[in-house]
């Protein structure tokens, strides 16, 4: 008799089924037994009608609420990882941001650098007699790259801010 039981709540169509003992056998190891296996209720016979219908209509109510609460667990569950997905995107954002903070940083020291030499050799070749225009000309484009890559290295700075 036990057999077909456990073949039943091993079939997945059947294993939600919520199984009701209802016995002549009425010993404690009868009643544990029937737990056991499976059971979730346990009936000794004479029964009342009555009693027996409210366990039955008590159990399919909990099947209801175990069901609605597997899929709030299930959407629940989405719902964490992505906000676990999008969290993690976020702290790559961070990072990625911090990095080009310390690159622009770094960057900042050298330009400046070559910007004073640039404005400085500008300055003596526009105040000797006769100025080459072409150098000149060369050190504003240096100038205008230099404040060019300083913008960009902001613009890269505040976009991950």
């Amino acid at each position: 008799m036990i057999m077909p039981l456990k073949k039943l709540l091993d079939d997945i169509l059947y294993s939600d089924i919520p199984i009701i003992f209802l016995t002549a056998k009425a010993s404690l190891d009868d009643v544990v037994k029937g737990f056991e296996y499976g059971g979730i209720d346990y009936v000794t016979k004479p029964f009342q009608k009555k009693e027996l219908f409210i366990r039955v209509k008590t159990h399919l109510q909990n099947s209801v609420v175990q069901e609605s609460i597997k899929e709030q667990l299930t959407y629940l569950l989405k719902e964490y990882k992505k906000l676990k997905k999008r969290a993690f995107q976020q702290t790559k954002m961070a990072a990625v941001g911090g990095m080009l903070s310390s690159i622009s940083h770094q960057w900042k020291q050298p330009l400046s650098v070559i910007s004073i030499s640039t404005a400085d050799a500008k300055i003596k070749e526009l105040f000797k007699d006769t100025p080459d225009i072409g150098v000149i000309h060369n050190l504003e484009i240096i100038e205008q790259q230099i404040k060019f890559m300083v913008s960009t290295m902001d613009d890269f700075k505040n976009f991950f801010k």
